[in-house]
């Protein structure tokens, strides 16, 4: 409740209108309230989780873009993270003497650049070499989302450092392919593996799209 001074001035909150004195001038201020609550501990878990999400799909945006063909009401982003929150976040309890505490971490092994309906990558072999990895498939079709014209592209991440996508790897009809490995880096790099086929819809779709095969972590 507001108080008027001997000068005439309003001090205090009438409704939401908060009336002060300053430098013998009156002001009035839109009344702010601050619920300065502590999180609950599934709060706290959930806002760990969206960190710890955004973190590795904002550094990977231009592959999300293709490999979440995002529904009318949400982006490509929002479908990534949604995805990555429910499966690719471990909680791990660290016992210290009486005390547990849950840490949460991102599990590379369990995340997906891409998700689609085209058969996910299936690889004949695998062949490491000096500067990159040498793959081989079956050319021939799988079920009825699969085309002769799919792509596949890779994406290779350094966590929290780097991203560095690579198109056009090869055809499906082509049978195999080289990922060559980023130039100018040295460390550890997780990579993953989608086909790709942007013509089969002019629309977004899944059936543009595979899931994306995960296939380990690569020194460079």
């Amino acid at each position: 409740m507001a108080r008027i001074d001997k000068d005439g001035n309003m001090h205090g909150r009438v409704g939401n209108i908060v009336y002060y004195v300053r430098n013998d001038k009156q002001y009035a201020r839109i009344y702010n309230r601050k619920v300065n609550q502590p999180n609950t501990d599934i709060q706290q878990a959930q806002k760990e989780k969206m960190a710890l999400s955004g973190k590795f799909t904002s550094n990977i945006k231009r592959i999300i873009n293709i490999g979440y063909q995002a529904s009318k009401n949400r982006n490509s982003i929002v479908e990534a993270n949604a995805y990555h929150i429910m499966h690719a976040i471990k909680t791990v309890e660290l016992v210290e003497g009486d005390t547990i505490t849950k840490i949460h971490q991102f599990d590379y092994t369990k995340a997906k650049v891409s998700r689609g309906l085209i058969d996910q990558p299936e690889f004949l072999s695998i062949e490491p070499l000096e500067h990159g990895i040498k793959l081989s498939w079956s050319p021939k079709l799988g079920s009825k989302n699969t085309r002769f014209h799919d792509t596949l592209v890779a994406l290779f991440y350094a966590p929290g450092t780097r991203a560095y996508p690579v198109y056009n790897i090869g055809s499906r009809e082509s049978g195999g392919g080289i990922i060559e490995y980023p130039k100018f880096f040295n460390g550890t790099m997780h990579l993953w593996v989608f086909w790709h086929n942007p013509n089969k819809c002019q629309e977004q779709s899944l059936e543009k799209i595979s899931d994306s095969l995960y296939l380990g972590e690569f020194q460079i």
